[in-house]
């Protein structure tokens, strides 16, 4: 697998590729590499095994999300796409597709649990999501915890108040 993301990509997006390679990592071991050099003549076979985040993915279409921390988990073939209308959704996409695919479940943004054991998902069933909550921007803190410090507040905000529903249940 490789994560995708698109070069100039939103900060928030950037972190949801970076904590999909240290989870996936820290469960199974194997190193993905995140790729940025994405042109717009690059055309990605859903045979291949990727990880396509934020706006690359968008491809797949916005019908469905009403809200702008829904999201929306697709697999195509090989390939996840994982995204929302805004990069903080796309962030919740992530952190909902780790909690289905790898057990990850947060408790406070440094203590966690993880299914260390988790296979690598190419061969998993999988049921699409599209998913929007009932409260939009359901987060756990608004940034005055840690003033001057953006991305450790993004971190305990993603990680704690990351918006998602019980896909367990919808995954086959």
């Amino acid at each position: 697998y490789n994560i995708i993301i698109a070069e100039n990509e939103e900060e928030e997006v950037v972190y949801a590729a970076e904590e999909l390679q240290h989870f996936l990592y820290e469960a199974t071991g194997v190193e993905i590499e995140i790729v940025t050099n994405y042109s717009g003549d690059t055309v990605y076979d859903s045979e291949n095994e990727y990880f396509i985040l934020g706006s690359l993915a968008d491809e797949k279409g916005y019908a469905g999300l009403t809200t702008d921390t829904g999201y929306k988990m697709v697999k195509d073939g090989k390939t996840f796409y994982l995204y929302g209308k805004t990069p903080l959704a796309t962030l919740n996409a992530v952190y909902a597709f780790m909690n289905t695919a790898l057990g990850l479940e947060f408790f406070t943004s440094t203590d966690y649990k993880l299914n260390s054991k988790a296979e690598l998902i190419v061969g998993m069933e999988w049921t699409d999501v599209t998913y929007n909550p009932d409260i939009d921007y359901n987060w756990s803190c608004d940034g005055s915890l840690l003033q001057g410090e953006k991305k450790q507040n993004v971190i305990n905000s993603a990680r704690m108040g990351f918006v998602y529903k019980d896909v367990v249940s919808d995954v086959s």
